[in-house]
């Protein structure tokens, strides 16, 4: 009988993400996910007996990469437009 991975308990967070769960950890859908590993701006997967998984912290990292739009406003508290300054305090 298969269990789900949400079901199997693992001591930390995983370190191999499946295309599905890494474009959810970044917030997107896996299709733009794919159009960011084709660009270069995310890592691409490593293979795990012909799996494709992706590295979380090689994601994290390039995620942090990526631009931050001007006038971006953070959902927690929409009445912070967020900058550049505030980013690097």
């Amino acid at each position: 009988m298969s269990r789900r991975r949400a079901d199997i308990h693992c001591p930390r967070e995983p370190i191999g993400l499946s295309r599905d769960e890494v474009a959810r950890f970044i917030g997107v859908s896996a299709g733009t996910f794919d159009k960011l590993v084709d660009s270069g701006q995310m890592p691409g997967p490593r293979s795990v007996m012909g799996r494709l998984v992706w590295h979380a912290g090689e994601v994290e990292r390039a995620f942090l990469r990526l631009p931050v739009a001007r006038g971006a406003v953070d959902d927690e508290n929409p009445d912070a437009a967020w900058s550049e300054e505030r980013l690097s305090a």
